[in-house]
């Protein structure tokens, strides 16, 4: 199993179901992923999703998870009907978090991360889920 930080990390799976819909993961990087959706009864892609990865703590491993419903196009995720389109966004995406990857904000948001687990401890994201 891939590590961050010495954490293990569930990878999203390929494919995925999701609202109802079949998602199957064209490219990906450590923080964004291109994805095509389509039905569960055909694999005809009718739409594609350029997604920010997301990590969350569950027990002692990282899992990544992406953008619910309600939190979608409130950060860089987007729906994009043409492929050409939505893979220009996706390199755009990864030229941005590239940037960002290097910074010491991010270096220390990963490190509290690591430290959370290493504790067990439940992330943000559970203690305001649980408390819906």
């Amino acid at each position: 199993m891939e590590t961050l930080v010495g954490i293990p990390i569930e990878r999203l799976p390929n494919p995925f179901k999701d609202e109802g819909y079949m998602h199957t993961i064209i490219k990906r990087d450590e923080r964004v992923a291109l994805v095509g959706m389509h039905n569960h009864y055909n694999d005809k892609i009718f739409t594609y999703l350029v997604c920010q990865i997301h990590l969350k703590v569950v027990g002692d491993v990282f899992k990544e998870y992406i953008a619910s419903t309600e939190l979608f196009g409130l950060e860089m995720s987007r729906h994009i009907h043409n492929y050409d389109d939505a893979l220009a966004y996706y390199e755009e995406c990864i030229e941005f978090f590239e940037k960002d990857t290097k910074s010491k904000k991010y270096q220390d948001r990963l490190e509290r991360c690591r430290l959370q687990a290493l504790k067990n401890e439940p992330s943000y994201f559970d203690k305001y889920k649980s408390k819906a």
